[in-house]
Formats: structure tokens, sequence, C-alpha cells
């Protein structure tokens, strides 16, 4: 089909010929307003989206491997206000996918994979670790934001560093890994906004409080190249103090990899570990303890609002402080 094609109800495409194969939108984009079923019960390629940005309103189920969306350069949209589904047996293969809805989410059924580039506009991607979204080698992810990203895991193949479009409720949290060592590599990421504050007791002596309620899983699920490790926070989740690293759960205890660059403030921003981690399960940001801080101690000089945020996010609750001199305290602390 040259394609312009608008198919306004529910639609099934199936190959059932034993020869030739079915391409779609060869010369303009296709839209989708109904629910769409895929079949090659004849063995043959069904090849859609050939070229241009064809839109998809509805679910998509495909029932055979020949089923293919990344034959050439076109994009597919998913668009409108409702929730939309990939479903099927089979993986989905994308060469550029986008998400622009008014409303609503994707939830995967399926897995699916993106060749070239994901693009971010409005909506989220819902995944699982049976129906991951995986982006290949040299593929990218671009614009997510709080108003659209994947909320489950995202794999990503292949040796260039990367920026995991990560989050939950209505909140962009990214998780940033250097560059792996091989082409190969595989590292499977994850945002986590939790209310078990598990595993908040075993940590080496230079960590204070854990923010344990909200962390991140990377995975490395094919080979052994190490990475340093960005983390990030954001208004929803705003810092204390920028006294804080990276910390990773060994499987025993949570290990400091250390205060590298910051970026931003203590309302949004970004760190990187100075260490690459040698262990690859969950990641969170964490207070440094007292007795970890940069002398003098901040407890040492209590006169404005800022000391006192550091003084009373790194000692022990026990602790007694005493504040001398007069400055006013305009939020809670």
């Amino acid at each position: 089909s040259d394609g312009g094609n608008t198919f306004n109800n529910t639609l099934t495409m199936d190959n059932s010929g034993s020869s030739g194969r079915i391409r779609m939108s060869t010369t303009t984009p296709d839209v989708y307003q109904g629910n769409t079923t895929f079949n090659s019960t004849g063995g043959q390629d069904v090849q859609l989206c050939y070229t241009g940005n064809s839109y998809f309103y509805g679910n998509i189920t495909i029932n055979s491997n020949k089923v293919v969306f990344n034959t050439a350069s076109g994009k597919v949209t998913f668009a409108g206000g409702n929730s939309q589904s990939l479903n099927g047996s089979y993986n989905f293969l994308f060469k550029k996918l986008a998400i622009d809805k008014t409303d609503g989410f994707v939830t995967s059924n399926a897995t699916f994979s993106v060749d070239d580039t994901l693009f971010f506009i409005k909506g989220s991607f819902i995944t699982k670790s049976t129906n991951e979204l995986t982006l290949k080698l040299n593929s990218k992810a671009v614009g997510a934001s709080d108003s659209s990203y994947v909320q489950g895991p995202v794999k990503k193949i292949g040796n260039t560093g990367f920026v995991f479009p990560t989050g939950a409720n209505n909140s962009y949290r990214p998780i940033e890994m250097s560059a792996p060592s091989t082409t190969t590599s595989e590292f499977v990421g994850e945002f986590i906004d939790d209310s078990l504050y598990v595993h908040t007791v075993q940590r080496d002596s230079s960590l204070g409080f854990l923010i344990r309620n909200k962390y991140w899983k990377l995975n490395r699920t094919s080979g052994t190249s190490q990475v340093y490790v960005t983390l990030s926070w954001n208004s929803q989740n705003a810092l204390v103090d920028t006294f804080v690293n990276v910390s990773s759960w060994n499987g025993s205890q949570w290990n400091n990899l250390g205060k590298g660059n910051v970026y931003g403030n203590k309302s949004s921003g970004s760190i990187k570990s100075t260490n690459v981690s040698t262990n690859y399960n969950e990641f969170i940001l964490a207070y440094f303890s007292n007795e970890s801080l940069p002398s003098p101690s901040p407890c040492a000089s209590i006169n404005n609002v800022s000391a006192l945020e550091q003084c009373l996010t790194n000692i022990p609750s026990s602790y007694l402080v005493q504040i001398s001199g007069n400055f006013s305290i305009n939020n809670p602390l």
C-alpha cells in the first residue's frame, strides 16, 4: 500500500499467502483509529509503517514474528486520550517509536524493542520484567519528562552511555550509566517509588540517612562491564542538602560509591558516583554520616537555616543541638 489510509474501525490484517509480502505506507503514513491485529498465517512478511509517521489510537496485537515495524525509516506514534496496549506472544520490532497522548498510557503485554529513536512527548509506557522495553545498539531515547517516561524496566544494549528514561507517579527519575566496554553489554534500569524501608540498617560507616523509599534498580544482564552511575532528584523529592552520595546494595550492606560531579541544586539535579559499581542491583541517594563530613562539623557553628539543615540531616537522632544567634525559619525542616 502507498499509504495515506485511515482505518476507522477495528482492523484485522492477515498475510495468508505462501509467497509475497504485505507492505504498508510505502510513500505516506497511515492512521489506525481502532484496535488492530496483524497476522501472518502463511509465513510471509507483514511490513508496517514503512515510511512516515503512522498513528495508532487503539491496541495493537501481532500473532507472528513476521509482523514488523522496523523495515525502513517509518515511525509509530501512540496517540489519543485512551489507554492502549501491545499484545501477543511475539516481540514488537520498531524502527522509531513515539508516545504523544492527550491522556492514558501504553501497557506492554509483550516485549518490544526500538532500533533507532524512542520519542517521549506526552504519556507513559508501563512495562514489567517479562514484557520489557529494549533499546538496541546505537539507539537513543529523547524528550522524557514528568509527563512522559517509562514506568517499569528498560533494557539498553551497547557500549554507549545511556540515560534510562524511568519514572513513577508523575515524576521523571532517570538513572544514567557511563559507557560499557563492549557492544554486547546489557543493562536494565528501573525507578521504584516504594513505601517499604527494607535494608535500612546495614551500611558502611560513611553513610548516614538513606533515601530508601525512592530507589533504582540497575541490573547487568550480560557482560562484565563496570560503569559509573548517576542518580537524580527533583522538586517532588527535593534534598535537604547536597551532602549526598551514590550508594549501592552489595547483597549484605549499602556501599558508598562516592560524591562526584553534582549538577543543579537541592530542588533538582543529579550526582555521579566517583567509583564504578561492582554490584548491580539497587542504587540509592544517601547522606553522609556526621563522622564522614568535611571538617569542621556542620554542627560546630549554626548561625543560619542552611547550617541547621546540614547539621540535623547528618547527626544521630540522639544528639542535642544547641543554637546560638538569631535567624528565621520560614520553611519546615
